[in-house]
């Protein structure tokens, strides 16, 4: 099949120019609803909001959005909002900002018609009435956070956050491949806000003290984590090589309590290993700036070793970065659209393999419920190019794309920016991929850490679909 494109930019890169946040928000309120919000801070339904706004106003215009030098950056993240313990983000490119210039305010912004003094002598006199006779009192910063938190919340966007400077800078080291931590990726239910360990690493604190796959955090270091962000929650996690942390979790009703040493963790995203029949197999456990080294080089070792048929493997991986992805779809499929992007005004963005090193042997694919994002794009990309058969049960279906951008205080803001689609036009989001073939796997191995090959009827499946195909 042919998806080569002529229209839109191309963006392989995995990175995009300045975004404004009224612009670019994909999840747009009505006007009513946003004059009903300006109607709110004018009448003043809460003196302890008024401040808060005000102040997040003045972050935000006296300020402005720092444009940093790698810009925003285009992910696509777990549904989950699914993170490696110690602040690895698989859905973080880990740059440093240098600030440049500040992004100007887009016209039609509730706010433009506030000046400089009326929000000046507002502070001032709310500040002081505060000062006087409020009951309650709060710092600057927690006014300021609280009413980010309420902006993001008005968007309706499961995805959307703010992170503090802390937060922002650990996130930097998301593409290093090591941190200091337990040795666990981890998730959180948008919906319920309920963490989960998705897979402990082998060799890790976690995996040798018995954590296990779905057992849900509820306790990091004394501090109950349950409703907190999962981006705070890692953080507690982190800590130096030989330092202790105490993790609680419930399994199965039933509330265990950990003491793990914390040890310097080397992120696996690609393994591989040659099947016998001369069947390749690769698991890629995440999309992260690592794993395109990562994965060329086993698909190099197994071709040396003369691979015939390929497995990859992509069950419970959450996602991550969008150029990762295109990458290693680039080593698969002729070149061509991977993937378009399209944004509330329709303007759509086009990611294209372009490099002549496709993958001539049959692969098969194996996923499950936990493949999401960056996953589907890597699916959807090979199944529309005729490139694989898919094995598994329907994946996650998170088809939207999520961007980080600096504030001027290296703080940042996490917000959804764009819909994904497949190079035939397929829409990911909500629906996920039905696979082919479609395999549960078995009950008995669902609560296992690591499933040994022979026993893995999913894995055994795509086997089978491949001999099919080699005549085997």
């Amino acid at each position: 099949m042919d998806f080569n494109s002529n229209n839109g930019n191309d963006n392989r890169n995995g990175q995009r120019d300045d975004y404004s946040f009224d612009k670019y928000n994909l999840y747009d309120n009505s006007e009513e609803q946003k004059r009903s919000f300006k109607k709110g801070i004018v009448t003043g339904v809460t003196v302890s909001l008024i401040v808060a706004l005000v102040l997040v106003i003045a972050a935000f215009f006296g300020k402005d959005l720092i444009q940093g030098n790698k810009g925003g950056t285009d992910i696509t993240g777990m549904p989950t909002s699914g993170l490696t313990e110690g602040a690895q983000m698989p859905t973080q490119a880990g740059v440093t900002p240098v600030p440049t210039k500040p992004v100007k305010p887009v016209g039609g912004n509730i706010f433009s018609s506030i000046t400089n003094e009326e929000l000046l002598s507002k502070i001032r006199e709310i500040n002081d009435i505060i000062d006087q006779g409020s009951l309650y009192g709060a710092s600057d910063e927690a006014k300021v956070e609280a009413v980010i938190s309420g902006i993001l919340n008005a968007l309706n966007d499961k995805y959307a956050a703010y992170y503090t400077v802390e937060n922002m800078q650990k996130f930097q080291e998301s593409t290093s491949g090591t941190y200091s931590g337990i040795g666990a990726l981890v998730s959180q239910n948008p919906d319920t806000k309920v963490i989960t360990i998705v897979r402990p690493f082998a060799g890790g604190p976690a995996y040798n003290a018995g954590l296990l796959k779905d057992d849900v955090i509820v306790n990091v270091a004394g501090i109950d984590v349950t409703n907190m962000d999962i981006n705070e929650v890692v953080t507690y996690m982190k800590g130096p090589a030989g330092t202790n942390v105490t993790i609680q979790i419930r399994r199965d009703g039933e509330l265990k309590t950990y003491t793990l040493t914390r040890a310097t963790i080397e992120v696996p995203t690609v393994e591989h290993e040659m099947l016998a029949d001369k069947i390749g197999y690769i698991q890629v456990t995440e999309f992260d700036g690592v794993t395109v080294e990562q994965f060329y080089s086993a698909v190099a070792d197994l071709e040396k070793q003369g691979m015939e048929g390929l497995v990859i493997d992509l069950r419970d991986n959450p996602g991550g970065l969008v150029s990762t992805a295109v990458s290693l779809v680039d080593r698969i499929v002729p070149t061509g659209v991977v993937v378009y992007t399209e944004d509330k005004n329709g303007n759509k963005d086009y990611n294209y393999a372009t490099t002549a090193t496709e993958l001539k042997i049959p692969i098969c694919l194996i996923v499950n419920g936990n493949s999401a994002s960056a996953s589907e794009i890597f699916a959807g990309a090979l199944r529309d190019y005729g490139k694989c058969t898919i094995v598994g049960t329907t994946t996650y279906g998170k088809g939207i794309v999520q961007v980080i951008q600096y504030l001027s205080d290296y703080s940042g803001l996490k917000y959804t920016i764009s819909q994904y689609f497949t190079p035939s036009g397929y829409a990911v989001h909500g629906v996920g991929i039905v696979p082919d073939v479609v395999v549960e796997l078995d009950e008995e191995l669902l609560k296992l850490s690591e499933i040994p090959k022979d026993r893995d009827n999913q894995l055994q499946e795509a086997v089978k679909q491949l001999k099919k195909k080699l005549g085997k």
